[in-house]
């Protein structure tokens, strides 16, 4: 994925006008920063599937049940 981020961001510099390839100065500010991106993209991806209670398990959807004033009980046995 980063590679693709780097990609991207190399993209949006005009060609010819500055050098791109592995190992210049653009290149090399550019290529930690698209690990960075698309380490925050992957977060962000996982935040907005917790937007929905419908993926929430555990802890998570004990916390978002008591927001709205749902207390979770326990598993019981049926008899």
């Amino acid at each position: 994925m980063s590679s693709e981020m780097l990609n991207r961001l190399l993209g949006n510099i005009p060609d010819g006008t500055v050098d791109k390839s592995a190992g210049s100065f653009v290149y090399d500010v550019n290529a930690p920063l698209a690990v960075v991106l698309s380490e925050l993209l992957n977060e962000l991806e996982k935040s907005k599937d917790k937007m929905f209670v419908r993926n929430l398990t555990g802890d998570e959807l004990t916390l978002r049940a008591a927001e709205h004033g749902i207390n979770r009980k326990l598993a019981a046995y049926s008899t």
